[in-house]
């Protein structure tokens, strides 16, 4: 483990889905992703008692327009699809295994970062 890798939070690592799709992501830190939680959490009060509700959609549309910069092989019709919030959005609202992937690569550092020694070593 290198500390100099945790201090770069702004790093980007391509990672891939299939044999067609690539997704570029930012690594996303713990502090983040708690941030990212937070704004997903509606709070209330009912009887002066503290009710939170946690909205697992919105956690993945934050998390996704937070971590993906870039995509590869993603087609609408004939033509690639524009990597724009509101394709990442449709993605993470409607393709639960894009959803899942996202989710379990962004915030594993570790992963990431042996995928790129991976990619290094076949380049």
């Amino acid at each position: 483990m290198q500390l100099d890798d945790i201090r770069q939070p702004e790093r980007l690592f391509w990672a891939k889905y299939d044999d067609e799709i690539e997704v570029q992501v930012k690594y996303i830190t713990r502090e983040a992703l708690r941030d990212i939680y937070a704004e997903a959490t509606k709070t209330s009060f009912a009887n002066h008692q503290k009710q939170e509700e946690f909205d697992p959609i919105k956690a993945d549309l934050l998390l996704g327009r937070a971590t993906i910069r870039a995509w590869k092989g993603i087609n609408d019709g004939d033509s690639p699809a524009p990597c724009t919030p509101e394709n990442i959005d449709l993605l993470m609202r409607r393709h639960n295994t894009f959803a899942k992937f996202i989710n379990a690569i962004c915030v594993d550092l570790d992963l990431l970062l042996a995928k790129e020694r991976e990619q290094a070593k076949k380049n």
